[in-house]
């Protein structure tokens, strides 16, 4: 920030190096909207990805939240932070989890170094709408329709209305898979859940 410069004056004359600054403010909501800013200038900017990597640590769930899916908007560049995208699987936050392992996946480089890392979270993670959600991003780059299958299923065994609705989701555009669990979909439609109702209805 020059001297005399207003915040607004800062923020128009350079984005970027703004929301690098003020990403670490005291304030959650300034940290937050930061993390989005960030997210929305883009893929070639390795100072403002690792930023959002420094992020994915921060004590407010909303800011690590954002920090991830900025993060996944930027997958084309996000070799620079591999390292601390791979650190951040563990991450206790579910949601930070599985949007960090669909980024892994969608980057082409990161995806060949990461995907057996990435398979072991679809099979083993903690919470099961986390396994759900990480089987399409795999399939995208495995094309394994069996494996696929097996997670699938796996998930809906759980009974939880929010993996259904996960499984219900990535069979949306899985064609190929969708083939194979044909009772499965008729089962999702007719589902207890208003909610499991609704997203089946959209495979």
């Amino acid at each position: 920030m020059a001297e005399a410069e207003t915040i607004e004056e800062w923020w128009q004359r350079d984005p970027l190096g703004f929301c690098i600054a003020k990403i670490k403010d005291p304030d959650e909501n300034i940290r937050l909207d930061c993390a989005m800013h960030l997210g929305l200038i883009g893929p070639d900017e390795p100072d403002g990805l690792k930023a959002l990597a420094g992020a994915l640590d921060d004590e407010d769930h909303w800011v690590r939240v954002e920090a991830a899916w900025s993060l996944w908007k930027c997958s084309k560049g996000v070799e620079v932070v591999e390292e601390d995208l791979v650190s951040a699987l563990s991450n206790d936050d579910p949601e930070v989890r599985y949007v960090l392992g669909t980024t892994l996946c969608e980057n082409a480089a990161t995806s060949l170094r990461n995907l057996d890392r990435v398979r072991a979270m679809r099979d083993s993670d903690s919470d099961p709408e986390v396994r759900a959600q990480l089987v399409r991003p795999i399939w995208n780059v495995d094309g394994n329709d069996s494996s696929a299958v097996a997670a699938l299923r796996s998930g809906l065994h759980t009974g939880l209305a929010q993996v259904k609705i996960a499984v219900a989701n990535s069979l949306h555009f899985m064609d190929t898979v969708r083939g194979q669990m044909e009772l499965e979909v008729q089962l999702l439609i007719q589902d207890e859940d208003s909610s499991v109702r609704a997203a089946a209805q959209e495979i």
